[in-house]
C-alpha cells in the first residue's frame, strides 16, 4: 500500500492557484519528503478579472496541471525550495497497490508449411553373399564356485561282455575303471577269446590279455602309465591234411607268445601363455617265444612345438628304439630319429616342413618332411601334398600280431618307407566327408613273407633292395547324426621292384565298406564287407602262384535293453569263404558268436 500525505496545500485564493508545499509518501512504513515549488506557475499573468469565465477555465485547468507536477515531482524525487509561509492542512490519500499490466495488441502469426507429397516407397532388392570365415575362438578359463565339501562315494563302472560261438568259441570282454574320472583315471580291462575248429587238425587258436591303467589330470598337463600282459597261442595248421602220412613232432605244433609291457606318457592338454605343445612317453616290452626266443625293446619319443604371433611355428621330436633279441646267436638294434621342423600358416595356406635324420646301427638316413596344403573352399576343398620318410622298426613284437606263424630262423632287420602325396583333395559338406590323393611309396630294404622252405607250414623274412608303388588312394564317407554312418576306402598299388623281386603276400588292391545303423539308441547294426585282391606267393616247387582274392562280409548287432543289460551277437565272413590270406592257411567258414552285455 502507497500512503501520501499532503501537509500544506495553499495558494493564492484570488486567482485560484494552489501552492503545494510538502508532499509526504510513505511505502510500506518508510517515508520520503520531496518537495516542488510552482513559484513559475503564480507568475503567469491574466489579461482582466472581468472575464470571469475564462478566469474559472484556466485556474480549473492550472489545479489540474499542480496535480500532474506535484505527482511528477513525487515519482522523479525532485526537491524545490518553500516560499513564503505555508498554513498546516492535512490531507491523507490511501490506495491499494494494483499493479495494471500494459494492455496490448494480439497479433495471430500463422506458419506457411511446405506442402508435403505422400507416396508410398518403392522396394529396395539387395542381394548378399555368405562367405564363412573361421575365426578361433578361445573361451576365458572357467572357474567354479566352491561349494560345501562332501565325502565321495565310490562310483565304480564296470562292462563286462561275454558269449560263445560255433568252433567252440568262447568270449570274454571286461573292463573295470572309476565312473568319475575328471580329475584322475584308473582301471582294469581284459579279453579272452579262443577256437577250435575240428575239420582240420591243429587249427585252434587262443588269444588272452590284460592292461591295468592310470592317469591324473594335473592343471594342464595329463600324466599317465599302463602295464599290460598278453598271452596268445597258435597252431601250425598250414600243410595238406589230406597227405596221412605227415607226422609233426609235438614240440613244433604251435608257437605262443607271451608279453608283458610297461609305458608312461604326458602330454599338455589345454592352452598356456606361451603356446607351447608338448607331448612325450618312454616304454618297454618284452616278448619270449616257446621256441627259446626273448625279445626286450626300450622306446621314447618327445615331441614338443611352440608358435610365433599366431602365423609361425617350430619345434622338434626326438624317437628312439633300442631292440635286443636273445636267441642262438643275439640281434642288437638301435634307432634313434631327429626330425625339426618349422611351419607358417597366412589365411588359407598352411605348411610345415622339415627334415628326418635317422641313425640305423650306425648308419644315417635323411629323409623330407613336408606337409603343405591350400583351403581352396574352406573346408569344403582343401588341397594338399606331403611327403613323409622313416626308419621303421622291424622285430617280432611288431610283426606277430599280422603273421603268427613265424619262423625262429629269422633274420631280422629295419627298412626305411617313404610316402610322396603328390596332389590330394579333401573336404567335408552337409555329413558328406571325402579324402582323394594320388603318390608312390618307396621302401628300401622292405621285409617280405615267404613260407620257410624247409618247413612251409612257417614264414620267413625276404628282403627287397628297393620296391615302390603308385598308389592312388580313394575315401568317402557320410554321417547322419548318431543315427546312421557310412564309409568307403579304397587302396591301389602298382608294385615295381628294382631287383624284379615278386611283392610276396602284397595284394595289390585293398578295399572296405562300411555302414552303420543306430535306432532310438537301443539297437545298433553294422555291416562291414572287406575284400582283397590275390596276392602272390612262392609254392613249393619254386614257382610263383596267385592266390584267391578275399571277400569277407561281417555283421555285428547289439540291443540294450536298459541301462544294465544288452544283447549282441557277431556273424563273421557270411559268404563262409574259404579264402587264404598266407599261403597253406585257409580261414575258418561262418562264425557266429552271441552273448549278453552287462554295465553297472
Amino acid at each position: 500500500m502507497i500512503q501520501h500525505n499532503i501537509n500544506n496545500l495553499s495558494g493564492n485564493k484570488a486567482y485560484g492557484v494552489p501552492t503545494v508545499s510538502v508532499i509526504t509518501t510513505t511505502v510500506g512504513g518508510l517515508s520520503s519528503h520531496p518537495s516542488l515549488s510552482v513559484g513559475d506557475c503564480s507568475s503567469i499573468p491574466y489579461a482582466t478579472q472581468k472575464n470571469h469565465l475564462f478566469t474559472s477555465i484556466f485556474s480549473a485547468t492550472i489545479r489540474k496541471c499542480l496535480v500532474c507536477i506535484a505527482l511528477w515531482g513525487f515519482a522523479t524525487n525532485m526537491h524545490a525550495q518553500t516560499n513564503g509561509s505555508i498554513d498546516n492542512e492535512q490531507i491523507d490519500v490511501v490506495k491499494e497497490y494494483q499493479p495494471v499490466l500494459i494492455k496490448s495488441d494480439k497479433i495471430n502469426v500463422s506458419m506457411d508449411l511446405p506442402k508435403v507429397k505422400e507416396q508410398t516407397p518403392q522396394a529396395q532388392q539387395y542381394t548378399a553373399t555368405e562367405k564363412a570365415i573361421n575365426v578361433e575362438y578361445k573361451p576365458a578359463e572357467i572357474k567354479p564356485l566352491r561349494v560345501k565339501d562332501e565325502k565321495p562315494e565310490p562310483l565304480p563302472f564296470v562292462y563286462l561282455k561275454a558269449g560263445f560261438g560255433n568252433y567252440l568259441t568262447p568270449l570274454v570282454d571286461f573292463s573295470i575303471t572309476n565312473k568319475n574320472t575328471e580329475k584322475f583315471k584308473v582301471g582294469l580291462k581284459g579279453d579272452f577269446i579262443s577256437s577250435n575248429k575240428k575239420k582240420y587238425d591243429y587249427q585252434k587258436y587262443m588269444e588272452t590279455g590284460a592292461k591295468a591303467f592310470g592317469q591324473y589330470n594335473f592343471e594342464k598337463v595329463l600324466v599317465g602309465a599302463d602295464i599290460d600282459f598278453g598271452y596268445d597261442k597258435y597252431n601250425y595248421y598250414g600243410y595238406d591234411h589230406d597227405d596221412t602220412l605227415i607226422f609233426f613232432d609235438p614240440d613244433t605244433i604251435d608257437i605262443s607268445y607271451q608279453t608283458i609291457g610297461f609305458k608312461t606318457y604326458f602330454t599338455n592338454y589345454a592352452d598356456n601363455s606361451k603356446d607351447l605343445k608338448y607331448k612325450g612317453h618312454f616304454g618297454f616290452d618284452r616278448v619270449k617265444t616257446n621256441q627259446g626266443q626273448t625279445e626286450n625293446i626300450i622306446h621314447f619319443s618327445v615331441l614338443a612345438s611352440k608358435q610365433f604371433k599366431d602365423i609361425f611355428t617350430a619345434g622338434g621330436e626326438i624317437t628312439g628304439n633300442s631292440t635286443t633279441l636273445k636267441t642262438v646267436g643275439n640281434d642288437n638294434r638301435f634307432v634313434v630319429g631327429f626330425k625339426p621342423f618349422a611351419g607358417i600358416e597366412m589365411g588359407i595356406w598352411k605348411i610345415e616342413g622339415g627334415a628326418k635324420i635317422a641313425i640305423d646301427e650306425g648308419d644315417v638316413f635323411a629323409f623330407p618332411y613336408l606337409k603343405n596344403q591350400l583351403q581352396i573352399a574352406d573346408n569344403h576343398l582343401v588341397m594338399y601334398n606331403e611327403w613323409i620318410g622313416d626308419v621303421t622298426v622291424n622285430n617280432i613284437y611288431n610283426l606277430y600280431p599280422q603273421v603268427p606263424f613265424l619262423s625262429n630262423q629269422i633274420r631280422w632287420d629295419n627298412y626305411r618307407t617313404e610316402d610322396r602325396r603328390f596332389i590330394g583333395l579333401r573336404g567335408a559338406v552337409s555329413g558328406f566327408s571325402y579324402d582323394l590323393s594320388f603318390g608312390q611309396m618307396v621302401y628300401k630294404n622292405l621285409p617280405l613273407v615267404v613260407n620257410d622252405s624247409t618247413d612251409y607250414r612257417k614264414f620267413v623274412l625276404q628282403y627287397d633292395e628297393k620296391m615302390s608303388a603308385w598308389n592312388p588312394k580313394i575315401s568317402f564317407g557320410y554321417n547322419y547324426g548318431k543315427t546312421f554312418n557310412a564309409r568307403a576306402t579304397l587302396d591301389y598299388n602298382i608294385y615295381k621292384s628294382k631287383n624284379n623281386t615278386t611283392p610276396y603276400h602284397l595284394p595289390a588292391l585293398k578295399a572296405n565298406v562300411t555302414v552303420g545303423y543306430t535306432w532310438n539308441e537301443k539297437l545298433n547294426v553294422k555291416v562291414d564287407i572287406f575284400g582283397e585282391s590275390g596276392s602272390k606267393v612262392l609254392k613249393e616247387n619254386g614257382n610263383v602262384d596267385k592266390l584267391k582274392g578275399i571277400a569277407d562280409i561281417n555283421l555285428s548287432a547289439s540291443y540294450h535293453l536298459n541301462k544294465y543289460v544288452g544283447f549282441f551277437v557277431n556273424l563273421n565272413n557270411l559268404a563262409s569263404t574259404k579264402y587264404q590270406r598266407y599261403y597253406r592257411y585257409p580261414s575258418y567258414g561262418l562264425q557266429a558268436i552271441g552273448g549278453v552285455m552287462l554295465t553297472f
